[in-house]
């Protein structure tokens, strides 16, 4: 549950396609569930994590400025 810390931000710097992928499901979550995931469970929404790490990873890869073109970027900051 931790990656956040350490994988993504090591995935955004030496594997941007495999953490841009990650961003659009998040953002998949977000248009069919209407959430950011903290800890989804089974297609589920649990809501037991502490924290918003889904914000962190999106904005992560959007500072180092790796996201691409199919991010959309008002559906980013309207999940936020």
């Amino acid at each position: 549950w931790d990656i956040f810390r350490t994988q993504v931000p090591f995935l955004i710097l030496h594997d941007a396609k495999r953490a841009n992928d990650i961003a659009h499901s998040i953002m998949l979550i977000v248009e069919q569930g209407g959430y950011l995931p903290k800890w989804p469970l089974a297609n589920g929404h649990t809501n037991c994590m502490i924290g918003s790490h889904a914000d962190i990873i999106l904005s992560d890869l959007i500072m180092k400025r790796e996201h691409d073109s199919h991010l959309n970027m008002t559906q980013v900051l309207e999940a936020l």
